[in-house]
Parts: C-alpha cells; sequence; structure tokens
C-alpha cells in the first residue's frame, strides 16, 4: 500500500470485493520506517479504513492515527469519536500481553 502501482491495484481489488459484498478485514501492521512520510502513511492507511468492515489496531496506531490521542481514555471516546463509523463491523485494539479489546456497532 506504500508504492504505485501496487497501492492503487491493491485499492481497486479492494472496491470490486466490497461491491460483490465480501467482508474485508484489515490489519495496518504500521511500520512509520517504509513510508516516505507520516502524513503519507495515514492517508494510506485511513484510505483502507473506509472500506474495511473488520479493523485490528494496536495501541500504538491509535496514537499515531488520531494524531496523539491517549489510547487508554477510560470511556473509550478517542477511539468511538475518532476511529470508528458506520460501515466497521468490528473494531478490535490489541493490548499485548493484557489481550484485546473490541467495538461492533449494537
Amino acid at each position: 500500500m506504500i508504492d504505485e502501482p501496487y497501492k492503487s491495484v491493491h485499492l481497486a481489488a479492494l472496491r470490486i470485493a466490497k461491491d460483490s459484498y465480501c467482508i474485508l478485514s484489515y490489519d495496518s501492521n504500521l511500520r512509520l520506517a517504509l513510508w516516505p512520510s507520516d502524513e503519507a502513511a495515514w492517508d494510506g492507511i485511513m484510505s483502507i479504513w473506509e472500506l474495511a468492515d473488520v479493523i485490528k489496531i494496536s495501541e500504538e496506531e491509535i496514537t499515531f492515527l488520531t494524531g496523539g490521542d491517549d489510547p487508554y481514555d477510560d470511556d473509550d471516546d478517542v477511539v468511538l469519536n475518532k476511529l470508528f463509523h458506520p460501515h466497521i463491523k468490528l473494531l478490535i485494539v490489541t493490548e499485548g500481553s493484557e489481550g484485546c479489546r473490541y467495538y461492533t456497532k449494537v
């Protein structure tokens, strides 16, 4: 998802799958050193985020994607207000040795 033409081909394939009613899952597996800039990484991740039904992210990725917000916010406002949107069926946040937490529409 970093370089063209791979990025465009990948997004086109995801859109075809989405249009065919496939359930799409996504794990950003963020590696900032591979991206030309933080902004390019954010844009690349969010371009898929808008298509995915199931998303798995880490606490570190929450901090990156929200511009530095605390992923441990007790009332989950950071995740729910900034990262969760209507078409996501399941958002999983991994917490290392502590397991994970998850969010659904219901």
